[in-house]
C-alpha cells in the first residue's frame, strides 16, 4: 500500500511540475507581449512627434495628448509586469520544491540535479535588491520615467525657461520617478515572495 501511495504521489508531482512549467511559459509570453506592445507604442509616438516637431502649433497639443496617454499605458504595463514576475517566481519556487523532493529520493542520483541554490540565484531569486533593475518591469519603469521627465522639460521650456534648466529639471524628475517605481516594485516583491518562504520555513 505504501508503494502505491508513493507512486501516486510521484505521478501527482510530475503532473504538477509540468503544469507549473506551462504556467511559467504563459506568464513569460504575457510579459513579452505587454512589453512589446508598450515599446511599439512608444516608438510609433516618437516617430509621430518627429513629424510634427517643426510646427509648434501642432506639436504642443499633440504632445499634450499623447504623452499622458503613454504614461498611463506605461504605468499599467509596469504594474502588471511586476505582478506577473512575482507569479513567475512563485511558480519557479514551487518547481524547485518538487525538484528538491526528487533529489531526496535517491541520494545516488543527486548528480543529475542542479543545486537548488545555484538555480534560484540564476533565475533572479538572490537577496540582491538590484535584481529589480534588470526585470522587464524595471525596463518599463525606466522608459516611463524618462517620458515623464521629457514631459516636464517640455512644459518648463514652453513656460520660458532656458533649455539647460528645463532639461535638468526633467532629468531630476525622471530619476525621482524611477526610484519611486523601484521602491514600489521591491515592496511588492518582498510581500509577494514572503508567503512561499514562510511556508517553507514552517
Amino acid at each position: 500500500m505504501d508503494d502505491d501511495r508513493q507512486q501516486t504521489l510521484l505521478t501527482a508531482l510530475g503532473t504538477e511540475y509540468f503544469a507549473l512549467q506551462g504556467a511559467r511559459g504563459q506568464t513569460a509570453s504575457e510579459m513579452t507581449g505587454r512589453a512589446a506592445l508598450y515599446l511599439a507604442t512608444v516608438s510609433s509616438t516618437l516617430i509621430a512627434l518627429g513629424f510634427v516637431a517643426g510646427d509648434r502649433s501642432a506639436f504642443v497639443p499633440f504632445a499634450a495628448a499623447v504623452l499622458p496617454s503613454l504614461l498611463i499605458l506605461g504605468e499599467f504595463t509596469f504594474i502588471r509586469l511586476v505582478a506577473a514576475s512575482i507569479e513567475d517566481l512563485r511558480y519557479l519556487y514551487a518547481i524547485q520544491q518538487i525538484r528538491s523532493y526528487y533529489r531526496s529520493l535517491v541520494p545516488a542520483g543527486l548528480g543529475f540535479f542542479a543545486d537548488i541554490t545555484i538555480v534560484t540565484r540564476a533565475m533572479g531569486m538572490s537577496q540582491s535588491s538590484l535584481n529589480v533593475v534588470y526585470t522587464a518591469g524595471g525596463m518599463i519603469a525606466a522608459i516611463n520615467s524618462i517620458l515623464a521627465g521629457i514631459g516636464i522639460a517640455l512644459i518648463l521650456r514652453d513656460a520660458g525657461l532656458v533649455i539647460a534648466i528645463a532639461a535638468s529639471c526633467g532629468a531630476i524628475t525622471a530619476l525621482v520617478i524611477y526610484r519611486l517605481h523601484l521602491r514600489w516594485a521591491l515592496g511588492r516583491y518582498a510581500a509577494g515572495l514572503a508567503a512561499p518562504a514562510q511556508h517553507s520555513a514552517a
